[in-house]
Parts: C-alpha cells; sequence; structure tokens
C-alpha cells in the first residue's frame, strides 16, 4: 500500500441501489480474487416481501485503503455507493 493511501468511508444512497450487488463481487475479488459475497465486506440485502434494500458497510476499508476509485465504487453503475472522503 502506497504511504498516500488513505483510509475512506463509503456511503450508500438506498433509494438509488438495485441490490444487483457488483460491489459485493468487486470486494470480494479485489480481496480474494474469487467472486464470492460470502467474503464481501459489504452486504446488500433485499427484501422479498417489501422490496426494501438494507445494506451493512463497512465505516472504513482498511484492507483496500489505495489511491483512486475503491472497486466497490467503481463496480456501481448508478452511483449509488460513493466514497465519504
Amino acid at each position: 500500500m502506497s504511504s498516500k493511501a488513505k483510509e475512506r468511508g463509503l456511503e450508500i444512497n438506498i433509494p438509488l441501489c438495485t441490490c444487483c450487488r457488483a460491489c459485493e463481487l468487486a470486494c470480494s475479488f479485489y480481496l480474494k480474487e474469487v467472486c464470492d459475497p460470502a467474503i464481501s465486506k459489504i452486504k446488500i440485502i433485499r427484501d422479498n416481501e417489501t422490496g426494501e434494500v438494507f445494506c451493512d458497510l463497512p465505516l472504513s476499508c482498511p484492507e483496500c485503503s489505495f489511491e483512486g476509485e475503491p472497486p466497490c465504487v467503481s463496480s456501481c453503475g448508478i452511483g449509488a455507493l460513493t466514497t465519504s472522503k
């Protein structure tokens, strides 16, 4: 990790989130080079009965602190997931 790397938080705009879970796959692939939502630091869940979306985002992501946009954020095609710093 670069000495310039910064730890950043993540923010999600729930009304924009389509629950595609691309961020989960990007996170797991970056961390372990496998597409497995079970090992992702991000958890996106949709209640099938109500359609409501819930998320569990880390307050910060020291595992992937690097310069530039994190893989989870760049994988969000609609801009629902952003960095807070």
